[in-house]
């Protein structure tokens, strides 16, 4: 995910003339030299603020909405330059648009929407030179980001409702977990680190206690304990602090934001899991193995009882058991904190927790899971069905006491792994005392510098009843799918390289399939996925995929339906969709969408780059699915990437007259020519930075006169995300 970095403050250099001399003065030192310009721009001192012109979440719906881009240079450039900005806007059931505009101080850009319904609109930059390279900078020496922005702005928020109904038998459900918990005795095993495994500017201020505690479910709860070393008998209020999702061991000694925090508490912080505590790293890359994408997948969400979430929920009401025994505990106070998924456990614990009096989920994972149903942006999050609904924390904020206060201390409006419409919908249905801090271009791990912060509190008895109205989804036309099976397997090729993968029904890990030399294949890695689709009539095969990272799925057609001697694209999940492939439970149930076949054979193919995970599953899936197809509007969206930006011809078109080289594009962008002396590496560049689709551009051809030089047309285009594209390379004889 890319991440905007705000930047230094800017300031300016000030440079002061010599006085006059006067006959009498004294000697005057002699005048500074004006400062060298520097060298090279510093990309991280760049700034993009974007600003609305009201309150970000206090627009009205059909009430229109303003973003602001404004950018300075943050320093004396070292030679003129360009700037651009690549923007794209995306909303809950609302408008999307794009753009690629040059950007300059003093000349801000505004992009104005409306929304047709309670949600939010997001707007997305990134800054790049004219040929659409992003400015990078390393961030502590060794990770590569972009100077960028993810922004957003509500309209109607306070009516924003959650798009799950309380499921029937809810409480019923959490009370039989109550009554399961309860006859598992509390023995916890405590062991107390001596000093010299805990920071040394804690040891004799902090004790430390790693702790097991038996529990229902498939897990004990595992965690640490820290308190004050001098802290007396039932002076302390007591807290338990959750962590965010990842493979990630908790297994190593506490972190000094731990000491900090339980200089004036007791803090328990557990891992999410129940795994030993401080085992060498195989144990837990092992655990995490045996448990790919834990939480995500479809199979085991449909129920309840067989969620992975079930155990973590267990966990949390027994952390809670456990510190109401301490002795330290003031018998009073009970916080539950956490981070996204940690956020989403300190949900729970504001309805399943008796006695919380602070529940503090920041960026809360899984609030509205459900909401891409109806048209709103989706997050990184498992894929909705009927059994998240018992865990979702937006069902769960209706059941927070009274007697419980909620704050959310942080809701991102450029989060789209824990979407603001999900925060939104959980503050809402809370009728406890509450409160929201909604930051203005936060993202999921990123806080702007001095960012924009809006402060919503209420009352306890605000809390909104009811769901959000079922969006009017189109669907396809109803159709009876033909009988269609994958014929021999898959096959995945790279590189050259063909490797017989048979079938995809169930997910399996397509990273570790064995690249060159018995190697994984390397994250980012783009290979092709072939089949052969084998059906008994000219119709139409339901297909189902569940896929790493980006992806296209093709079938070559002769007759029918079309004819085309290429593979056509179908559909597929590409990173400048909104989401992108958000769902990654991997199994096939995941996107399900129809595919034209004649009666015989289809080749079909599918595009994929592989990420850290590999997982991928894919075929055909019975005609009982067909209601969970993608709808009308899904297919639309993907065309509006895929199709209506129309591919550049990649030929050499350019023809020089009265001295300049002149060319058609098919897109209205810049566009110029590339050239070197033939033999010469490197690449030099004349662009036309004129928005339109007839350019013309002059070289420097007295520098290469009499020599044979390559050429090729470079351009600025927009599908299926913004590319630079580049035509054959022609060689000319000056």
């Amino acid at each position: 995910m890319m991440k905007m970095r705000q930047l230094l403050p800017f300031f300016f250099a000030l440079i002061l003339p010599a006085a006059p001399l006067a006959v009498s003065a004294a000697p005057q030192p002699p005048a500074k030299a004006p400062a060298a310009k520097p060298k090279k721009l510093d990309n991280s001192k760049l700034k993009l603020v974007v600003t609305t012109d009201k309150s970000p979440v206090s627009y009205k719906v059909g009430e229109e909405i303003t973003f602001r881009v404004s950018f300075d240079y943050g320093q004396e450039l070292p030679a003129p330059m360009n700037f651009y900005l690549q923007w794209r806007l995306t909303s809950d059931g609302g408008p999307w648009d794009v753009g690629f505009v040059p950007i300059a101080p003093g000349k801000d850009f505004l992009v104005r929407t409306k929304l047709n319904r309670p949600g939010f609109a997001r707007l997305q930059g990134t800054l790049t030179d004219v040929s659409g390279k992003p400015f990078s900078y390393l961030v502590r020496g060794e990770i590569v980001t972009y100077k960028a922005f993810d922004s957003g702005a509500g309209a109607d928020v306070d009516k924003i409702l959650p798009s799950s109904a309380e499921p029937a038998d809810f409480k019923q459900f959490w009370a039989k977990q109550r009554a399961e918990l309860d006859k598992v005795p509390m023995k916890p095993e405590m062991r107390r680190l001596p000093d010299d495994k805990i920071l040394k500017q804690y040891a004799g201020k902090t004790v430390v206690y790693a702790v097991k505690i038996p529990c229902a479910g498939p897990r004990p709860v595992t965690g640490y304990l820290l308190f004050p070393a001098d802290a007396k008998l039932k002076s302390l209020p007591a807290q338990v602090s959750f962590d965010g999702y990842g493979p990630g061991a908790q297994g190593k000694l506490p972190d000094s934001w731990l000491y900090e925090t339980a200089k004036d508490r007791i803090l328990f912080k557990i891992n999410a899991h129940g795994y030993e505590l401080e085992q060498p790293e195989e144990y837990y890359k092992k655990f995490f193995a045996e448990r790919p994408n834990y939480a995500l997948s479809e199979k085991e969400n449909m129920k309840p009882e067989t969620s992975y979430m079930r155990g973590m929920a267990l966990r949390v009401m027994r952390a809670f058991d456990f510190v109401r025994t301490l002795p330290q505990w003031n018998g009073k106070d009970l916080i539950a904190a956490g981070g996204s998924q940690g956020g989403l456990q300190a949900s729970w614990a504001g309805s399943l927790v008796e006695g919380l009096t602070e529940c503090r989920p920041t960026v809360t994972w899984c609030a509205d899971i459900g909401g891409s149903r109806i048209g709103r942006l989706g997050g990184w999050r498992p894929h909705w069905v009927p059994g998240l609904d018992y865990y979702d924390a937006a069902v769960h904020a209706r059941h927070i006491p009274v007697s419980c206060k909620l704050i959310i201390p942080r809701a991102g409006l450029g989060d789209y792994v824990c979407p603001p419409s999900g925060l939104a919908a959980q503050y809402n249905a809370a009728n406890c005392p509450k409160e929201i801090n909604w930051m203005q271009s936060s993202t999921h791990m990123f806080v702007p510098e001095n960012p924009e912060v809006v402060k919503v509190t209420a009352p306890a008895g605000r809390g909104l009843s009811g769901v959000a109205p079922a969006a009017n989804v189109e669907r396809f036309e109803k159709v009876d799918f033909v009988n269609a099976s994958v014929k021999d397997g898959w096959t995945m090729s790279f590189d050259g390289k063909s490797i017989k993968l048979g079938s995809l029904d169930k997910k399996i890990d397509l990273r570790h399939k064995r690249g060159e030399n018995g190697k994984d294949l390397p994250v980012l890695k783009t290979v092709v996925l072939s089949a052969v689709l084998t059906a008994d009539a000219d119709g139409w095969a339901l297909i189902g995929a569940g896929l790493d990272w980006w992806w296209e799925f093709r079938v070559l057609k002769k007759g029918g339906f079309f004819s085309s001697d290429k593979m056509v694209p179908v559909y597929g999940r590409h990173k400048s969709i909104e989401g992108g492939n958000s769902k990654a439970s991997f199994e096939k149930t995941d996107w399900i969408f129809r595919v034209p076949v004649v009666k015989g054979d289809n080749p079909v193919e599918i595009e994929l780059m592989l990420g850290e995970v590999g997982l991928g599953s894919v075929g055909v899936v019975p005609a009982s699915l067909a209601d969970r197809e993608i709808s009308v509007p899904e297919m639309k969206t993907y065309l509006f990437y895929r199709d209506n930006f129309p591919e550049p011809d990649k030929t050499f078109s350019a023809k020089k007259s009265f001295g300049s080289w002149k060319f058609d594009t098919v897109q209205a962008f810049p566009a110029g020519i590339e050239y070197r002396v033939k033999g010469e590496k490197n690449w030099s560049a004349v662009w036309d930075e004129a928005y339109s689709k007839s350019h013309s551009v002059k070289l420097p051809e007295e520098s290469f006169a009499g020599k044979e030089v390559e050429l090729r047309i470079v351009q600025r285009a927009y599908f299926s995300g913004w590319r630079t594209v580049r035509s054959e390379i022609r060689t000319e004889k000056f």
